[in-house]
This record gives structure tokens, sequence and C-alpha cells, in this order.
């Protein structure tokens, strides 16, 4: 899994370090506003995910309504299923914003794991 901490929030992504051709599997994206922090619910959240050559996601974009999102933490789980065999590494972008009670932050945020299929 990777795992970023700023300031204001951390980010991690949870994946498999393997996963069987042919079988669906899911990554967990985690986002957790740190000190005085909250997510803040009115900013468009997005997802934008680029999967590798033989990796099939049921959608390559979330939003909020794809996912748990509350001021407290934002989760998506990303769903992919590996069509061949061969190291897959997904990258993607985390676009979010955190506020605290005075200022807003607005991110975006590089996200990235592999899983070996087999």
């Amino acid at each position: 899994s990777e795992a970023r901490a700023a300031d204001n929030f951390s980010l991690s992504v949870d994946a498999p370090k393997e996963a069987k051709v042919g079988q669906p599997a899911r990554a967990l994206l985690r986002l957790v506003p740190r000190g005085k922090y909250h997510v803040n619910l009115r900013y468009p959240i997005a997802v934008v995910l680029r999967p590798p050559a033989g990796v099939e996601l049921p959608k390559v974009r979330l939003g909020a309504a794809d996912g748990q999102v509350s001021e407290q933490e934002a989760r998506f789980d990303i769903a992919f299923t590996p069509k061949d065999a061969g190291t897959k590494v997904f990258t993607g972008e985390f676009k979010f914003s955190v506020c605290t009670a005075e200022k807003c932050d607005i991110k975006k945020e590089k996200i990235a794991w592999t899983t070996a299929a087999r």
C-alpha cells in the first residue's frame, strides 16, 4: 500500500499485491483530514484513474456518489479485473479539498499502485 501524509491530510491506497486473471479485485483509496481540517463536501471530489493495459475497470472516473464521503474521511473502493498476467501499474489523480473554519485547500494528488496478475 502507498501512503502520503501532509500537515492537513493523509492519503493511502491499500491494494492487493497479487490478483487472479479474470477475478475481480479491489483497491481502497482513503483520505483522512488531519488536525482542524475536514473534507470539503461542497468541492466536486474526483478520482481519475489511468488503468494499465490488460485491466478492466467498471469506472475510470469516480465522484462523491461512488464512494463514502463525510467530513471525517473519503473512501473509494476501486474495482478492477486483470484480463491477462503480468505486473499492472495503476496511476491516477485524486482531486479534493480540505478545510478549517478559516480556509480551504484544494489538492490534486497523484495516486499509484502495483498489482501482479497471475
